[in-house]
């Protein structure tokens, strides 16, 4: 990738387990792999969902996100 594409990203590195986000986000609705994991780090940035959008094309990723609380940037029914 052009460094000016990949510029504004960085690491996020938990210095801690995630269990505590991966309860909230099992509670919630079912996820697996990866997709368990985005949300799961998603709560541990932002432990007020609502105060973080989150982007996917997962249907099932963004029912979850939407359900705990995150802002879903658009519909993914119309998209």
């Amino acid at each position: 990738f052009p460094e000016r594409a990949v510029a504004g990203i960085e690491w996020i590195l938990p210095d801690r387990t995630l269990a505590p986000e991966f309860a909230a986000v099992l509670d919630t609705g079912y996820l697996r792999g990866a997709d368990l994991w985005h949300v799961a780090m998603a709560l541990y940035v932002s432990p007020v969902a609502g105060s973080l959008a989150f982007a996917t094309l997962d249907s099932r990723q963004s029912a979850v996100a939407e359900a705990l609380g995150f802002a879903i940037p658009w519909d993914l029914e119309t998209s």
